[in-house]
């Protein structure tokens, strides 16, 4: 790899809400309808999604579209907060046992799936098999073996789930943010085939609605959600493939929020009745090297290329200047990225 370059996040809303999505310099951009306190209890958000859902099976999803739409229907044991430090959800405290080979988590009681029934630490255990079944088809069951071994999760009463790592990880407690599966529903199915991944229930803080391929997804209000009802009636999800599209779209009232490229920054910034945000995201694009070829094994050649590239003319005249140069592989917005890498100014 050779460093990289963080793209500065651009979006524009008519709520007061920022969206992460992209690693840069973000904007977001909302009607000026009052003060942030202030707000509809009936209103409904009406987002924007690059590319149709493929499925709304946390386990299974592997794009951006599924995994904004499932994520709101579904909670995992921890989540990630402002300052990006992981925090309960579903589970309510846990503990680290062993030099962190074992992991016991205290789940929240009283928490309810969206048809009403109660979760606990079946759908836990039942989840987590179905991760590590060879059978599933998910790109989430290396997350869980460790130096080829898998984790092994167990139910130690109603509501505690224990995991046995091989050894320590560091990455596990970010890891149980995965959302978490009803086992009284998916027992019976084929996790991979079910109607279950296009009809979903979930314990998050919204409910599935209803699904139009190519065209939108709708979501509503969970009043039973364990942190409280909800402030939004809902969220519709319009799917508009097209960035250009999803400008118009923005500008006429279709959706509350979007992205903004690099090149329609300046015009975006002069629309009256938005409002824009800008933020560093925490995404990076990158030029990876393939180490099966001799020539890129050579250390030599990656140091030469990392020379050859000029990151600040990529960051004014692709990103016109709306981003800056990584160094690591991280996002310098990052708790985890560090300054004292070794940098090569081009030459």
């Amino acid at each position: 790899m050779i460093g990289g370059i963080v793209y500065r996040q651009i979006a524009f809303l008519r709520f007061s809400l920022i969206v992460v999505i992209f690693s840069a310099l973000a904007t977001v951009v909302t009607p000026s309808h009052g003060e942030p306190e202030s707000f509809d209890p009936n209103g409904v958000l009406l987002l924007s999604l690059g590319g149709d859902i493929s499925t709304l099976n946390p386990i299974l999803t592997t794009d951006a579209s599924s995994s904004s739409v499932s994520g709101l229907i579904f909670s995992g044991l921890v989540r990630i907060n402002e300052k990006l430090e992981p925090i309960p959800d579903l589970a309510e405290s846990w503990q680290i046992l062993s030099g962190g080979r074992v992991w016991r988590f205290k789940l929240r009681r009283g928490v309810k799936w969206h048809d009403g029934k109660p979760f606990t630490a079946r759908d836990v255990v039942f989840t987590f098999q179905k991760i590590l079944d060879p059978e599933t088809n998910t790109v989430r069951r290396s997350d869980y073996v460790i130096d080829d071994v898998p984790v092994v999760t167990r139910a130690i009463g109603v509501y505690e789930v224990e995991f046995k790592l091989p050894k320590p990880f560091a990455p596990f407690l970010v890891n149980m943010g995965i959302g978490i599966l009803p086992q009284h529903l998916y027992r019976t199915e084929d996790v991979n085939t079910s109607p279950l991944n296009f009809k979903p229930v979930g314990t998050g803080p919204f409910k599935f609605l209803e699904w139009k391929s190519g065209e939108y997804v709708r979501v509503a209000r969970n009043d039973d959600f364990y942190f409280g009802r909800p402030k939004l009636a809902g969220v519709i999800f319009k799917v508009i493939p097209d960035e250009n599209t999803r400008l118009v779209a923005l500008e006429t009232g279709e959706i509350d929020e979007t992205n903004i490229p690099p090149k329609d920054y300046k015009r975006m910034k002069s629309v009256k009745g938005l409002k824009m945000f800008e933020y560093d995201a925490l995404t990076y694009t990158y030029l990876g090297f393939n180490l099966k070829s001799p020539i890129f094994r050579d250390a030599r050649t990656r140091h030469a290329l990392a020379f050859a590239t000029n990151k600040e003319e990529l960051v004014q005249k692709i990103y016109r200047g709306l981003a800056s140069a990584a160094y690591a592989p991280s996002a310098p917005a990052s708790w985890a990225y560090s300054q004292d890498v070794e940098k090569y100014p081009h030459n």
